[in-house]
């Protein structure tokens, strides 16, 4: 399944968040802390509002129980390691792995979470109060109190490190700034290398030793260096599919701008087939990547 999954991925250009929580589903991780508020304030129709948006987002109910008992058993340990009670918190472990159970039998699934959750909150309700379980909204409040606080160090740091900027300004002469621009530009032409296919060759090895991902700079590897028209690279491929793994627009976008960084100037990459190139025997070498090699690489 994992690998039927990725392969799914791996048809599209770019994977996003939502590509792949549209194939193995949402967990409702984003509720939970909703879901504590609810319990806290024991406020019975937010929890069953909240269950009516985890099942029309078609959030699973079980995934959701599971990360709902994970956040619970962090709490637990806390409590044990600052020695608090933990009566309340071992009493909603278990109305939630109940829940679970009560999953695979249940023909409503909403249902079990709902009374799973009504059930914490009427406990609750009846004076057995657990202060630290379900303390989301405190932890809230003091975040939004110490925000103030941090934006108006950071608006105070920035304030002086522009008034420093600004007498440094002053204090320096136009005309030595002018030296300062052109000295910088001279270095920067001394810096950038001579532009050819034998210096293109030479820092080849660079160039395929820092592309990224690992199937590229695998395919990479399979290219070689036919011509330099101006700006235009032309790199040979003796196997297609090589050629289209490179001449894809993010992976040739990457070995332009590591060349640029090279050169100091922009080249543009193209990719073509050598229908040329031979089938190669034992006796003869083989510029081929090395299966070995390339697995090592990706894996």
């Amino acid at each position: 399944d994992a690998i039927s999954l990725l392969d799914q991925m791996r048809s599209l250009e770019k994977i996003a968040l939502e590509d792949v929580q549209q194939r193995i589903g949402n967990t409702g991780l984003e509720y939970i802390d909703e879901v504590f508020i609810a319990l806290q304030k024991k406020d019975s129709e937010a929890l069953l509002q909240s269950v009516r948006k985890l099942e029309e987002n078609g959030v699973p109910i079980e995934n959701f129980l599971r990360q709902l008992l994970s956040v619970v058993r962090d709490r637990l340990h806390e409590a044990i390691e600052k020695k608090k009670p933990t009566k309340d918190i071992v009493f909603v472990l278990d109305s939630l792995l109940v829940a679970i159970r009560d999953l695979r039998i249940s023909p409503v699934a909403g249902l079990v979470l709902e009374s799973a959750l009504l059930s914490i909150c009427n406990r609750e309700e009846k004076g057995t109060k657990s202060e630290d379980l379900f303390a989301v909204e405190d932890k809230k409040e003091e975040e939004s109190k110490k925000a103030p606080e941090k934006e108006k160090k950071k608006s105070e740091k920035k304030k002086k490190e522009e008034e420093v900027k600004e007498e440094i300004v002053e204090e320096e002469p136009a005309e030595a700034a002018e030296d300062d621009a052109e000295s910088d530009a001279s270095d920067a032409i001394v810096e950038a290398r001579e532009l050819s296919l034998e210096s293109l060759k030479e820092v080849w090895s660079d160039v395929v030793k820092e592309t990224t991902p690992a199937p590229v700079k695998m395919s990479l590897k399979n290219g070689n260096l036919a011509a330099l028209d101006d700006t235009k690279v032309t790199l040979a491929f003796s196997s297609s599919f090589h050629r289209d793994t490179v001449a894809k627009t993010e992976a040739s976008q990457a070995v332009e701008k590591i060349m640029k960084k090279i050169f100091n100037r922009k080249l543009r990459l193209e990719c073509v087939l050598d229908s040329g190139i031979e089938q190669k025997t034992d006796d003869t070498k083989e510029k081929t990547v090395n299966l070995a090699e390339a697995a090592a690489e990706i894996f």
